[in-house]
């Protein structure tokens, strides 16, 4: 799913921490409406073709992703002598302000 890493790539940290928020509230009600997520599984769905798209399954594909790219920064960082929680706080930080 070169297509969503690339997407997910090209979003700011806000949005990406918008995403993740937007998902916990998705599996917390079963269900949500407009947001930033679903707005991007829209225009992801769209950019690509995908006819009949199943928007929550496509939410899904790009929350995993923003996961994926976090989760390997932080193990880069780890592995470097940094620390994860300090990256957290920033992105954090990052979505609050905007």
């Amino acid at each position: 799913m070169d297509n969503v890493r690339e997407y997910v790539e090209s979003l700011s940290d806000a949005e990406r921490v918008a995403m993740m928020n937007d998902f916990d509230r998705f599996e917390e009600k079963g269900e949500i409406g407009e947001c930033t997520l679903r707005r991007h599984a829209a225009t992801l769905t769209g950019v690509l073709g995908v006819p009949h798209p199943s928007i929550p399954q496509w939410m899904g594909f790009l929350v995993n992703e923003v996961h994926r790219l976090y989760a390997k920064q932080w193990v880069e960082q780890v592995i470097q002598g940094g620390m994860p929680s300090d990256e957290w706080e920033r992105v954090s930080n990052v979505a609050a302000e905007e």
